[in-house]
């Protein structure tokens, strides 16, 4: 998935102050992952409560496992509402050297005032080009981009497949918060526990 590059790192649990850090993992944004489900990014104001334990999937593991969004990045001469000040982050399903894992990719993009107009600039103008500018060239959408709400925040979902299947890779989320225009693409470990993750994705809470 193109628009996507990131970075960090995880540890265990006891008790005490010095444990506490030993519960947060600390990703370069800011972004923070408590207990190994619960991600936190206080520039974003956001917070999701994750099933199962995940980690930070930094930009070498990306490389050697070969994901391509790990060597994308943005034109010198980039000129639009995307190429602003940009968090972008991404976890994965830990141990996460082998299939299946899941991973949930975030990038977020500062806004000029101008581009928060949303009668000029709707949002949904912002997902159709979001959506698609994430898509490999093997998968495809599986449905229609749908109206969601995110923690009262107006958002759009749309699932991806695989190109020739019907098996649903991602889920991609287009929403917006603190003047910030964001994409998240979500795979699931498994496809029973796609629902689970979709559920943790659309109970986030946002500021």
């Amino acid at each position: 998935m193109s628009l996507i590059v990131f970075v960090g790192i995880l540890a265990s649990c006891t008790h005490g102050s010095a444990a506490d850090e030993k519960l947060v993992a600390k990703a370069a944004d800011g972004g923070t992952i408590t207990h190994a489900n619960l991600y936190e990014n206080p520039a974003l104001g956001m917070s999701i409560h994750l099933e199962g334990s995940w980690q930070f999937f930094e930009q070498e593991d990306q490389e050697r496992m070969g994901i391509a969004a790990a060597k994308s990045s943005r034109p010198t001469n980039c000129a639009g509402p995307l190429c602003g000040e940009a968090i972008k982050t991404a976890l994965i399903t830990k141990p996460s050297p082998l299939p299946p894992f899941g991973t949930i990719f975030l990038s977020a993009y500062k806004l000029d005032a101008k581009y928060l107009d949303r009668q000029k600039y709707p949002l949904s103008k912002f997902a159709d080009v979001m959506m698609r500018g994430s898509l490999p060239p093997d998968q495809s959408a599986a449905e229609p981009m749908t109206e969601v709400k995110l923690s009262g925040h107006a958002g759009y979902r749309q699932r991806v497949r695989q190109a020739g299947s019907d098996e649903i890779k991602n889920i991609g989320y287009v929403f917006e918060t603190k003047g910030y225009v964001l994409l998240m693409v979500a795979a699931a470990p498994t496809e029973a526990s796609e629902s689970k993750v979709q559920a943790a994705i659309e109970k986030m809470k946002l500021q």
